[in-house]
C-alpha cells in the first residue's frame, strides 16, 4: 500500500492564530502509525512516498502546472478535466514506480476524465427576523 509522506507538511505554513492551532492539532503521524499497524496485521506492507508537487503535476504530459487545479476537486490541463485527488494519487503511484524501475500504467485508464463538474449553491427562499424558511439548491453559474 502506498501512502503520501507527510514529513514537513507543517513547515512554512501561516494561516493565522486559529488556523495554525487547528492545523498543528492534526495527528498526521498517529494516522500513519495506525494505518501501518493495521495493514501489518493483514499482511500488507505500507510504503511512504513523497507527495511534493503531486497535485499540481499533469498525469498526461508530466508537466507541473500550479494553475491547473482550478478549484477543489477539479484539475484542468492538456484539454482534459480530472478529479484532483485522483491526479495526486496517480502521481504518487508514478513516483513509486519510477523509483523502483517498474512500468507505468496508462494515465487515462487510472485517472479518468470527468464529464462536467457540477457546483450547487443553497439559496434561502425568505429571511425574516424570526429566522429562515426552507431553501433550495440551484445550479451555480
Amino acid at each position: 500500500m502506498l501512502v503520501g509522506e507527510l514529513k514537513g507538511i507543517r513547515a512554512d505554513k501561516d494561516w493565522g492564530d486559529a488556523g495554525n492551532q487547528k492545523f498543528h492539532a492534526w495527528p498526521f503521524s498517529r494516522i500513519s502509525n495506525l494505518l501501518t499497524y493495521k495493514a501489518a496485521l493483514a499482511g500488507i506492507r505500507v510504503i511512504k512516498v513523497s507527495e511534493t508537487n503531486t497535485s499540481t503535476t499533469c498525469p498526461l504530459c508530466d508537466k507541473r502546472a500550479k494553475t491547473a487545479r482550478v478549484r477543489r476537486g477539479l484539475f484542468l490541463h492538456c484539454g482534459q478535466a480530472f478529479n484532483a485527488d485522483l491526479v495526486g494519487a496517480y502521481n504518487i503511484l508514478q513516483r513509486y514506480l519510477r523509483e523502483t524501475g517498474r512500468v507505468l500504467p496508462d494515465p487515462a485508464g487510472v485517472v479518468g476524465a470527468l464529464a462536467r463538474p457540477a457546483v450547487n449553491r443553497f439559496v434561502w427562499r425568505k429571511t425574516t427576523p424570526k429566522g429562515r424558511e426552507q431553501g433550495t439548491f440551484k445550479q451555480a453559474a
